[in-house]
């Protein structure tokens, strides 16, 4: 999955459970989120390791509602697994559901020579001087 797809499932029958998988990025932050329930939906969402066996966090009703949601800053880098279920294992008619991947990139703190952003207040550098390490925030 995409950052900011959005896919649509159902609970088709009793015990049915969804799986997606996505890649992260270290320091980006990931936030996956069901919304769209229909009647007889109570979404579970659980994120996995690459192992599909390892638990890093987990989220049945956010704000009070059957939807749910995980927001996780990546430690690491590499494939990770979203497993979603519907409290109860229940399944059938009314059922469904979307799930969404966003991702926010990491925050780049300001450089020593900040602000700098105009002619007005452009930093002078030297012949032989010091480096200076400026970075895009």
């Amino acid at each position: 999955m995409t950052s900011g797809a959005v896919q649509s499932h159902t609970f088709h029958t009793t015990g049915d459970v969804d799986w997606i998988t996505f890649t992260a990025s270290s320091g980006s932050t990931y936030t996956i989120d069901t919304l769209n329930l229909q009647t007889n939906t109570d979404t579970v969402l659980t994120l996995y390791t690459a192992d599909a066996s390892t638990v890093l966090m987990s989220n049945d009703d956010v704000d009070s509602t059957r939807a749910s949601r995980i927001t996780w800053l990546a430690t690491g880098s590499g494939t990770f697994y979203v497993r979603v279920s519907n409290y109860g294992s229940r399944g059938g008619v009314n059922f469904g559901y979307q799930v969404r991947l966003t991702v926010s990139a990491p925050q780049t703190s300001a450089d020593a020579f900040e602000p700098d952003n105009s002619l007005s207040s452009a930093r002078l550098i030297t012949v032989g001087g010091a480096i200076q390490n400026h970075n895009f925030h």
